[in-house]
C-alpha cells in the first residue's frame, strides 16, 4: 500500500515542479491571467510569487488585458490589482466598478462574500486615491455587509469594515 502513495506522491511532486517550471515559458506578451496564475497560487515571501509579480508588471497589454479580466467576473483573480502598475484609466475604473458590484451582490453565503471583499481593501484604496468613481460598487459592498452585520450582530470587525468602506466612498 505504501507504494501506491509513494508513487501518487512522486507523480504530484513531478506535476508540481513542470507547473512551476512553465513560468519560465512566459514573457510580455504574455496575457496577463497566465502570469495571475502563478500569483494567485503562490504567497507573499514565495520566490515565485514574487517572480509572478514581476512578470506580470511587463505584460505589454496589462492595462486591457486587467479590463477584460474585470469585465469577464475574475475580480478575485486580481486581488493584486494595485501592485501591477497599472493606470486608474477610466475603463480600468468602470471596469473594477462594475466587478465590484458583481463582487458584492453575488448570490453566495455573506460571510464568504464579506471575506472576498475585504481582500479587495488594497485594490478599492488604490483606486479610490486615484479619484476612480466606485459609488456603485462600494454601495452594494455596504449592502452587503450591513446583512452580514444584521445576522452577525456584536462582532464588531464587520462594522469597522463598513465604516472603512463607506470613509472610501465618500473620501473621494
Amino acid at each position: 500500500m505504501s507504494n501506491f502513495f509513494d508513487r501518487r506522491y512522486a507523480e504530484s511532486a513531478q506535476k508540481a515542479r513542470e507547473w512551476e517550471g512553465r513560468i519560465r515559458e512566459l514573457g510580455p506578451d504574455s496575457p496577463l491571467a497566465a502570469w495571475l496564475e502563478y500569483v494567485y497560487s503562490s504567497s507573499e515571501p514565495d520566490p515565485l510569487h514574487r517572480q509572478a509579480l514581476d512578470g506580470a508588471r511587463r505584460v505589454e497589454s496589462r492595462q486591457s488585458d486587467a479590463v477584460q479580466l474585470l469585465d469577464d467576473g475574475k475580480i478575485q483573480q486580481l486581488q493584486d490589482l494595485w501592485q501591477l502598475d497599472l493606470a486608474a484609466t477610466p475603463s480600468l475604473c468602470a471596469a473594477y466598478d462594475r466587478a465590484l458590484h458583481r463582487l458584492a451582490t453575488m448570490e453566495y453565503y455573506d460571510l464568504n462574500v464579506g471575506a472576498y471583499l475585504q481582500r479587495q481593501v488594497p485594490n478599492i484604496e488604490f483606486l479610490a486615491a486615484a479619484h476612480c468613481d466606485l459609488d456603485a460598487g462600494l454601495a452594494a459592498a455596504e449592502a452587503r455587509l450591513r446583512k452580514i452585520i444584521v445576522v452577525n450582530q456584536g462582532d464588531e470587525h464587520w462594522a469597522r469594515f463598513l465604516a472603512s468602506l463607506a470613509a472610501l466612498r465618500h473620501a473621494r
